[in-house]
């Protein structure tokens, strides 16, 4: 079994549950590579990385990534790149589908496909998706709760084909989480946030950094017989 170096990928990496994964990964000795539209946002992250503005749902710039890390290739994927889009409500339609399908799986399957050959020949390699609570719940915009749904099953579906070479697939999902998408409800839906608040056994919402200490936990401590598994990370509650 050969060993990678100590260097992780994370998608998504300029603000919330990414930035966070960046940065406590950084602190356990991983070079990140950093990747997200935001250039601005990355350069703010002073942490040991190489930082790309790259919009993932774009083929070519994919492609530039790849051949970025043909020659930085890392030991630990963090695909966190996704979210909702303007136009996924209901009722559903076709292009809004395929539009949120591309960015919450579609951009993680086709980095897979470059990744896991790779990480077959060394015997070694941990990828793990953010996926969502919602893809349980079934509460969220239409599109996104479908394609994180979808999310777990590729995990589920895929780890037990690479287990045998020392790939650990794992899936991550949180519940509500502090951040622009909750604050901006708290300003314009103030009794929807108060809600779902109450809901919640905890008496808050998590943290982006209580999501990155768990998944650097599972990355620090790898353990085979993890792999395919979706972790539900919600302190009790939902979406």
């Amino acid at each position: 079994m050969s060993s990678l170096p100590l260097i992780a990928l994370v998608t998504g990496a300029s603000k919330g549950i990414g930035r966070a994964i960046a940065i406590e990964l950084s602190k356990c000795g991983y070079t990140i590579i950093a990747v997200a539209r935001s250039k601005l946002l990355l350069d703010d992250l002073q942490i040991r990385s190489h930082c790309l503005s790259l919009d993932l749902t774009i083929k070519e710039n994919r492609e530039e990534l790849k051949r970025f890390l043909d020659l930085n290739f890392p030991s630990v994927v963090i695909h966190n790149v996704g979210g909702r889009l303007p136009s996924d409500e209901q009722p559903l339609n076709e292009s809004s589908f395929n539009e949120s399908m591309l960015f919450n799986l579609g951009i993680a399957v086709d980095l897979n496909s470059y990744l896991i050959p790779k990480m077959q020949k060394l015997q070694n390699g941990h990828i793990l998706h953010i996926s969502s609570a919602s893809a349980i719940s079934g509460y969220g915009a239409p599109a996104y709760v479908s394609s994180k749904a979808a999310l777990n099953a590729y995990v589920k579906s895929t780890a037990r084909f690479y287990a045998k070479d020392n790939i650990c697939i794992n899936g991550v999902m949180p519940g509500i989480i502090e951040g622009e998408v909750w604050d901006l409800k708290k300003e314009k839906e103030p009794k929807r946030y108060a809600q779902a608040k109450s809901n919640q056994p905890l008496g808050r919402f998590g943290t982006p950094q209580e999501i990155a200490e768990f998944v650097r936990n599972l990355v620090i401590n790898k353990n085979m017989l993890t792999t395919g598994e979706i972790f539900l990370v919600s302190g009790g509650g939902g979406a």
